[in-house]
């Protein structure tokens, strides 16, 4: 019966045992799945505002809300009925660009939801009289230069802006004027004007004659020069330059008339340059009809303008401390300038001769110093301008 008992037994842990061994081919139990997801759609978007008003240049951002709050896809994009007018960013920023209505939407981008706020865009005004000082002098002596608008509207204050903004980096990268930037006061004064038109008898009769001096004087007190920009007009490439003096007292005035400044390309930059030249007793040099005939004129020229003589001598002109010298190697003796003939210029090219170039030629900047001085009350010589002077060729 024992020996019955441990047969059996032993046969069990045998099998026990084959068990075991046999278990690392049994395959393993399966995974268990995991939770079906579903799906929660957008029901909806909101916006913050559903109108917005923007001045020109402003922006303000728009917040969306998307409900309910645990969709499975959040994101959105967004757009502009008039991207002209105001544009949106990918976050919802909105830029007011022009005057007008746009309306920008907000899209979901699962369930086609969307909101729609109307943006109106105003004008930006500027305040009649704004003044700008756009550049500053720490000298206690200073050439104070101010840009008056006349004929812009009162929404117009940043075109004006723009406009001087060019016209003096311009003037400032010609010499002397960048040599001796340091000495400069420059402001800008917009002024509310409704005489917006080509009729030059209305400007005269209206700015010169009323407003000029209070405009200026917003500026400074002690004004040396007025450069007046008129805005465009829809008279195409129609510009003149003006320049006038003792018009009011104690006032040396360069006035610039520039219609429709974009139609005109680069000419228009330099014409305040050009006209800002006359106030420093520069005269022009080109030729638009003969004067030969008219000696007392030609003889009267030559002596009010630095830059031009009736001499053709090149030992005697007013510039031959020039003529041979290193570095202005094209100073000369040329025939024609102050619109008539027998009567000479230092240079073919210039500021003084039209207003295809950007440079003053040397005896021009050598009379835009000698002018400058005086006023500051510096003394002027001739070595003191070569040591600063930049030669050009000219």
């Amino acid at each position: 019966m024992t020996k019955h008992l441990l047969s059996i037994a032993l046969l069990a842990l045998s099998l026990t045992l084959l068990s075991c061994s046999g278990s690392k081919d049994a395959p393993a139990p399966p995974a268990p799945e995991p939770p079906k997801t579903v799906d929660i759609a957008v029901e909806s978007v909101t916006l913050d505002k559903e109108s917005l008003s923007l001045t020109l240049g402003d922006q303000a951002t728009l917040a969306h809300t998307i409900l309910p709050a645990k969709a499975t896809n959040t994101n959105v994009t967004w757009s502009s009925t008039a991207y002209s007018i105001a544009t949106v960013s990918y976050n919802g920023l909105v830029t007011a660009l022009s005057p007008g209505t746009a309306n920008i939407t907000v899209s979901s981008a699962y369930g086609s939801k969307q909101a729609t706020c109307t943006v109106t865009v105003s004008p930006l005004i500027t305040p009649d009289g704004t003044v700008r000082h756009l550049i500053k002098s720490d000298r206690p002596n200073t050439y104070n230069i101010v840009y008056i608008a006349d004929g812009y509207t009162s929404d117009q204050g940043a075109r004006f802006d723009s406009f001087c903004k060019t016209s003096i980096e311009l003037l400032f990268s010609a010499e002397p004027f960048k040599a001796y930037r340091e000495y400069f006061n420059v402001y800008t004064v917009f002024s509310h004007n409704s005489y917006f038109n080509d009729d030059t008898t209305i400007f005269y009769n209206h700015i010169f004659r009323s407003n000029m001096e209070k405009y200026a004087r917003l500026a400074n007190p002690n004004v040396h020069q007025i450069a007046m920009i008129h805005p465009a007009t829809n008279n195409a490439i129609k510009w003149s330059g003006l320049f006038l003096d003792r018009l009011l007292p104690d006032f040396t005035i360069a006035l610039s008339f520039c219609y429709d400044a974009q139609s005109v390309s680069n000419y228009f930059w330099n014409t305040p340059a050009h006209e800002l030249g006359h106030g420093f007793n520069l005269g022009d040099e080109y030729v638009n009809y003969p004067d030969e005939g008219r000696p007392e004129l030609v003889q009267s020229y030559a002596s009010l303008w630095y830059n031009i003589d009736c001499i053709s001598d090149p030992l005697k002109v007013k510039w031959s401390h020039f003529i041979g010298r290193k570095g202005y190697e094209n100073v000369g003796v040329y025939e024609g300038a102050w619109y008539g003939k027998n009567i000479y210029k230092p240079s073919r090219d210039s500021l003084m001769a039209g207003y295809h170039v950007q440079y003053f030629n040397a005896l021009s900047r050598e009379g835009i110093v000698r002018e400058l001085f005086k006023v500051v009350g510096e003394s002027f010589t001739l070595e003191k301008f070569f040591e600063k002077d930049v030669p050009n060729g000219y």
